[in-house]
């Protein structure tokens, strides 16, 4: 279609339009019907590559033409962006090359066509003339200059003679003469694949400073990317399990980091590589030397090395082991004013010494400072189990006694209270607390329980006040001083006595004492209470007993109770 404003018939007897050729204007499209209206008048039948039914003009709006159409001239640069098509000889189809040979590569297109398959083809030319093909308009993308587009790289490069230089920009302004970059190494960081064939590299230095670009053609790949050493005495720690150890570079890889995790390492010096890395020298605490390791993978220490958390709960061992404030070894105290504490152990340092040192806390967690792990204990939070024998008695039933330190709960103190339970041993744990081990009067164990729940008590237990009398029924019992059992005096002894009972005590051999004081108050010792007989009041329990008497005396009264209510005298 070659004019503008032209209808466009839906029928071969133009009875009705369907639209103009502006639409269509340069399109290629199959002629299958020549209708002659008249002598003055054809009518083609347009279809398109799908043999869909265009439409029908005027013969006058068309020139005949190839497959692909008729030549449009244009000029712009265009870059090869995809590897699945082909660079075409012509626009039958025939191929040229694939694409994937030049992908990326920059061509001058100083033409087009529009293909009857419904696509643009442009006519590809270097900057010196030279053609190289058509290629669809899908596989290129424009670049608006003749270098093309930028492309990142990272090769190593060596320059090569003194043929090259290398350019501020594509107008060829000259930076550095071929004699200036002889042999010298350089980062390449991108490029740039010209129309003129020729593929140009981004240079920077070591310093990262930028020096130009530079005609692929005048330098070689190599490994030579490392720069000049650089000396450096430092410590470090390996971050990254898989980090790779090199043995030079040209990558080999000597060693990965998996076998130094968690240990201190010497650097001795680094070089700054083209690529844009840092790789430390290092060497082991023996003075081994270990590889070359990328900076991105370690950390930088002082030589106790680096802090690792933890939590663990020691003791000191046996001596007079210094503990340190600093790494300079000022001793800020020695481990046997610690001796018997339980204390946290909260992070440790790997020495380039070669020993672990670990950061203490006491139970208040207050620092105590570094220690070499030799002279440490670890254990479990609650510390070392620690004699100590003793009673006591559960203040509260809410009180919680524990199976064990994870503080999964046996019981609550509701069915012991009132109970002389015994101490058979105590922790102090690192939480600060103090926990005993307790067991009932059978020697059962009942758990463990914080010393601030219970009252420490005598085996006796703790002292119950009361208000009551009783009255000595059984001779065969003893009246103590004391509960290390000093007697005072056996019940036969004062057989049918009534005493007032003012306190009482419940035993861990299971049975309750009264302590007892007689008419005038005064105190006469502890019974068991399976020796006496309660009394309803003062005057004691009702005694049998048969005898006659005669009154010898006119001054006494007979009473009606023992609230003395006077009956006659």
């Amino acid at each position: 279609i070659i004019k503008k404003d032209e209808p466009v018939w839906k029928d071969a007897e133009l009875t009705e339009k369907q639209g103009s050729t502006t639409d269509l204007y340069h399109q290629v499209y199959r002629v299958k019907q020549k209708i002659t209206l008249s002598e003055n008048q054809i009518i083609l039948a347009l279809y398109n590559h799908e043999e869909q039914l265009i439409g029908y003009v005027d013969e006058t709006v068309t020139q005949e033409s190839g497959i692909g159409g008729l030549w449009q001239s244009t000029r712009k640069f265009v870059s090869v962006i995809s590897e699945e098509g082909a660079i075409l000889n012509d626009l039958s189809g025939s191929v040229r090359r694939p694409t994937k040979d030049v992908l990326h590569q920059t061509y001058e297109a100083r033409g087009y066509y529009n293909h009857f398959d419904g696509h643009v083809y442009y006519s590809l030319y270097t900057v010196n003339g030279a053609w190289q093909g058509y290629v669809s308009e899908q596989l290129v993308e424009e670049t608006g200059s003749a270098q093309g587009s930028w492309r990142p790289d990272s090769r190593i490069v060596k320059v090569q003679g003194t043929s090259y230089a290398t350019y501020n920009n594509f107008n060829w302004h000259v930076k550095h003469s071929g004699a200036q970059v002889k042999d010298k190494v350089y980062q390449v960081r991108g490029c740039y694949k010209h129309a003129d064939g020729n593929t140009y590299y981004s240079l920077y230095d070591h310093q990262g400073s930028w020096q130009g670009y530079i005609d692929s053609r005048g330098v070689e790949e190599t490994t030579d990317g490392q720069g000049p050493w650089r000396a450096k005495k430092s410590y470090l720690t390996i971050k990254n399990s898989e980090a790779k150890l090199y043995q030079g570079f040209n990558w080999t890889v000597r060693q990965t980091a998996e076998n130094l995790m968690d240990q201190t390492l010497q650097v001795n010096g680094y070089y700054n590589h083209l690529n844009g890395n840092t790789y430390y020298s290092i060497y082991n605490l023996d003075g081994a030397w270990q590889g070359y390791i990328d900076e991105k993978d370690v950390e930088l220490t002082a030589p106790q090395g680096a802090y690792h958390a933890m939590k663990e709960t020691v003791t000191v061992k046996k001596g007079n082991h210094p503990i340190y404030g600093n790494f300079n070894w000022w001793v800020k105290s020695r481990s046997s004013q610690l001796e018997g504490k339980v204390l946290e152990a909260r992070g440790y340092y790997r020495h380039i010494n070669g020993s672990t040192y670990y950061t203490i806390y006491d139970s208040r967690g207050s620092w105590q400072g570094y220690i070499d792990e030799k002279h440490v204990q670890k254990m479990e939070p609650q510390g070392p189990w620690i004699s100590k024998k003793g009673y006591i008695q559960i203040k509260k039933g809410t009180a919680e006694l524990y199976q064990g330190f994870s503080w999964a709960v046996r019981q609550t103190g509701e069915g012991l209270l009132g109970q002389t339970l015994v101490v058979n041993g105590q922790y102090h744990h690192i939480n600060s607390n103090t926990y005993y081990s307790v067991y009932n009067q059978d020697g059962a164990w009942q758990g463990y329980i914080n010393k601030n729940e219970v009252d420490e008590v005598g085996a006796q237990g703790p002292w119950m006040g009361t208000n009551k009398y009783i009255t000595i029924r059984n001779g065969n019992y003893l009246i103590y001083n004391n509960f290390n059992w000093s007697v005072r005096k056996k019940t036969s002894q004062v057989m049918d006595t009534t005493y007032q009972v003012k306190g009482y005590y419940k035993h861990l051999n299971g049975a309750t004492y009264y302590s007892l004081y007689d008419g005038g108050g005064n105190w006469q010792g502890y019974i068991n209470a399976g020796g006496v007989q309660e009394a309803s009041g003062p005057e004691g329990v009702w005694l049998s007993d048969y005898r006659d008497v005669t009154i010898s005396k006119g001054n006494y009264s007979f009473y009606n109770s023992f609230n003395w209510s006077v009956r006659g005298s």
